[in-house]
C-alpha cells in the first residue's frame, strides 16, 4: 500500500493507439493529481493548451460510475480539486486504474497503471521517466482517427491533401516526423509550482 514517503511507477498509454503509445513515470505519492497532470504532459510532449481531467474510473463502462478530478473552472462544476487530491489517496494498490483525458474536441484518453509502489530512499523531488514508445501525436490533428490519416497522407506525396498536411506540420520532408521516435533522454520535466502559477494568472484562482 503506498504512503506519503511512497514512490509510484505508472505506466500512461493512450487509449486505442496502434502501436501504443505510452510512457512509464516515477513520481512522488504524495504529489497531487496537477502535479501528475503537469507530468504527463511533459512526458508525452503534449502542449497543455487544452482542457483537461482525470476519471476515477473508466468512463467506457455503462453508467455513471466514476468521479471527476480536474482543475476548478468557473464554467465547469467538478467533483474533486485537482490541487488538493494526492495521488496516494486514490492509487493505494498495485494495478490500481484511473483515466485522463486531455482536449475535449480530440479527446486523448490516457489510461493509467499503477505498476509498482517503491521506497523513497533518495527523496525525489521530481518525476523520473524510465520508458516509453511511439511519438506524440500533434495536437489539433483530429483524435486517434485523424493522427493515422495525417500519417498516411505525409507518406503519399500524391495524396491531393499532401501538401497541405506537410504545411500544417511545418515540414519540408515526410520524414521529418517520424511517428516512431520516442527518446526518453529527450524529456524534460518543467518545474510544477511554475505552472501552478501560470494557471492561476490565467484563470483567477
Amino acid at each position: 500500500m503506498s504512503n506519503q514517503n511512497s514512490l509510484l511507477q505508472f505506466k500512461i498509454s493512450l487509449h486505442g493507439s496502434k502501436p501504443l503509445i505510452w510512457r512509464e513515470i516515477i513520481v512522488p505519492a504524495n504529489y497531487t493529481f496537477f502535479g501528475l497532470h503537469v507530468t504527463i504532459q511533459d512526458a508525452f510532449g503534449w502542449g497543455d493548451c487544452h482542457s483537461h481531467q482525470f476519471f476515477t474510473d473508466s468512463p467506457y463502462k455503462s453508467g455513471r460510475h466514476f468521479k471527476v478530478i480536474a482543475w476548478p473552472m468557473p464554467d465547469m462544476e467538478i467533483e474533486i480539486d485537482e490541487r488538493k487530491a494526492k495521488l496516494l489517496e486514490y492509487f493505494k494498490h498495485i494495478k490500481s486504474v484511473m483515466y485522463y483525458e486531455y482536449d475535449f474536441g480530440d479527446s486523448w484518453m490516457h489510461k493509467i497503471e499503477l505498476k509498482k509502489i517503491l521506497a523513497d530512499d533518495q527523496k525525489l523531488k521530481h518525476p523520473i521517466i524510465i520508458g516509453g514508445a511511439q511519438a506524440c501525436p500533434p495536437e489539433d490533428c483530429g483524435s486517434l482517427w485523424g493522427y493515422y490519416n495525417l500519417i498516411e497522407i505525409i507518406k503519399n506525396p500524391k495524396h491531393k491533401e499532401h501538401n497541405d498536411m506537410m504545411d500544417w506540420l511545418m515540414i519540408e520532408n515526410p520524414n521529418e516526423f517520424d511517428p516512431e521516435h520516442f527518446n526518453k533522454d529527450e524529456v524534460r520535466f518543467e518545474d510544477i509550482k511554475k505552472r501552478l502559477k501560470e494557471y492561476k494568472e490565467s484563470f483567477g484562482l
